[in-house]
């Protein structure tokens, strides 16, 4: 995605950026008033393509995906960091949502998911009065099943960010974010939590079947595909779109918050199944990455498990004050409590002879940094001489969380061993060389060990991506999995629902939205 692409969309919809002053409903009439270069926009194959990179740009933009919903705001919420010389900051680590600090960004956060979902609706919009005429089946399909993803995805996370969660959501009659499946003036009702996750997953199931016969990561790059829709290479890299796997994985991942384990990990097992196969991913290699002395060449964000991911532009520079402002890998940043690290995320020695805490390229051993009092994170580090493929990252679905739920449907079931094993491929491909079998048995015996284990992973793995709000959130509401915590868990994150529900703008609030709290 580059410079050109960015600004042709915004172009096209320079009145949408106004948006970042008013309310969901109010944004919507100024989106929809806007009408500059749609006629010509939207009568070129470039022209659509243009449009759904501008989309993907608008989820990396800061106070989406970029920062506030991954790095920042997310995780300051439940990552342990020392406090930081920043106000808004604090008031996120504190939780302090209702604050003057955090105010301003958790409403900015709100309107930077429905300016996607705008954008997103504008071009379905497009699609439905001249999109089979201006592209064939084949584009058709793949830009609809792309951009009704992004629409379930965003409002899946706007929801989970600001809405309640019960174990039973899958029924509740209790209120939801404003699904918006319309680009026009009109704001749209409020529904169910019930009704709200309909619509994601409809959305969902219906990209499914659009991409399923025409997205190239399924059925390859035939000639006349490579002659036609792909003829500038727009449709190569298809893990920086919602392609037809992530989607899938996306899908697994709206089943576990619905507690339906079962068909989490049908989904979840689908994506595996796939992807190694058809070499879409691969496990990075923890003993190669360990032979990089040049921090430039290191995949710190093991890109080649991505099942989606988003180029975020100038990621390091956004992300330097706080996690390295002495530059390097190193730094006087942020960082995470030794006696957090060494005791609980990544336990040194529960029995002197595991070594698992060392050996995890997650750890010690590679992403994080000792700073004298605690850690340093690496993951997003980043350079002007960094490698390209590695530069600039965002890491949205990975294959490892698609572990992770099979383990979660087993340890729902009772069968630890197996939820173990789960856990145990990732931990491998994270340069840990016992199983828990031989070095841990305890977590295959004692159903509080596994649990905490599984959260530990999530722990581990997702730092600097935002989910971690999301597992806690969950943990905190699900009896079967807060009855079980913890042993080992930093005390200093709570285990409490209200910790973890972001409040609605004031401006829809006092539209009339209702927020069940």
């Amino acid at each position: 995605m580059n410079i050109i692409r960015k600004t042709i969309l915004l172009t096209g919809t320079a009145a949408a950026l106004l948006a970042c002053a008013t309310s969901c409903s109010e944004w919507l009439t100024a989106v929809s008033t806007s009408q500059i270069s749609d006629q010509k926009l939207f009568q070129t194959r470039l022209g659509y393509e243009e449009a759904l990179s501008g989309v993907y740009i608008a989820m990396a933009q800061p106070e989406c995906y970029g920062s506030d919903y991954t790095w920042w705001v997310n995780d300051a919420v439940v990552y342990p960091y020392t406090a930081m010389p920043n106000a808004s900051y604090r008031a996120f680590q504190s939780r302090l949502y209702t604050s003057n600090e955090a105010v301003p960004v958790l409403e900015s956060m709100w309107r930077s998911g429905y300016f996607v979902i705008a954008n997103a609706n504008k071009i379905l919009r497009a699609l439905e009065e001249n999109g089979k005429d201006v592209l064939g089946e084949v584009e058709y399909s793949l830009i609809k099943g792309e951009l009704l993803a992004i629409r379930a995805y965003v409002h899946f996370d706007l929801s989970r960010m600001y809405d309640k969660y019960r174990a039973d959501l899958a029924t509740s009659e209790i209120l939801a974010v404003p699904y918006q499946k319309d680009y026009d003036k009109e704001p749209c009702p409020q529904l169910s939590y019930a009704e709200t996750f309909k619509l994601i997953q409809q959305d969902i199931n219906d990209a499914l079947d659009l991409l399923s016969a025409v997205d190239p990561i399924v059925v390859g790059y035939s000639d006349a595909f490579n002659t036609g829709p792909n003829v500038g290479g727009y449709w190569e890299g298809r893990r920086k779109h919602l392609n037809y796997y992530a989607v899938k994985a996306l899908q697994a991942r709206v089943y576990q918050w619905l507690s339906d384990y079962k068909n989490a990990a049908k989904s979840a097992q689908e994506v595996i199944d796939a992807v190694f196969d058809k070499g879409v991913v691969h496990w990075i290699d923890p003993d190669e990455q360990l032979k990089i002395y040049d921090n430039d060449q290191r995949d710190w964000t093991f890109s080649c498990e991505h099942l989606f991911s988003l180029e975020v532009t100038d990621l390091y520079a956004a992300v330097q004050p706080y996690f390295f402002p002495g530059g390097g890998t190193q730094g006087s940043g942020y960082s995470i409590p030794a006696e957090v690290i060494e005791n609980s995320f990544f336990l040194r020695s529960p029995f002197s002879e595991y070594q698992g805490g060392i050996e995890d390229i997650r750890g010690t051993a590679m992403c994080l940094s000792y700073n004298g009092t605690g850690y340093n994170v690496n993951k997003l580090y980043g350079s002007s001489t960094q490698a390209l493929p590695y530069r600039n990252i965002m890491p949205m679905l990975r294959i490892s969380e698609m572990y992770y739920i099979l383990a979660e449907n087993e340890l729902f079931n009772g069968t630890l061993s197996q939820a173990a094993a789960y856990l145990d491929v990732v931990r491998h491909a994270r340069g840990i060389t016992d199983d828990y079998a031989t070095s841990l048995p305890y977590v295959l015996a004692d159903e509080e060990y596994a649990s905490q284990e599984l959260i530990m992973e999530y722990f581990r793995e997702f730092i600097g991506e935002g989910q971690c709000l999301f597992i806690m959130k969950r943990v905190a509401s699900d009896a079967y999995l807060s009855k079980k915590m913890f042993i080992n868990f930093p005390m200093t994150i709570p285990l409490s629902q209200d910790a973890y529900q972001f409040p609605y703008p004031t401006q829809e609030t006092a539209f009339g939205r209702v927020q069940d709290i």
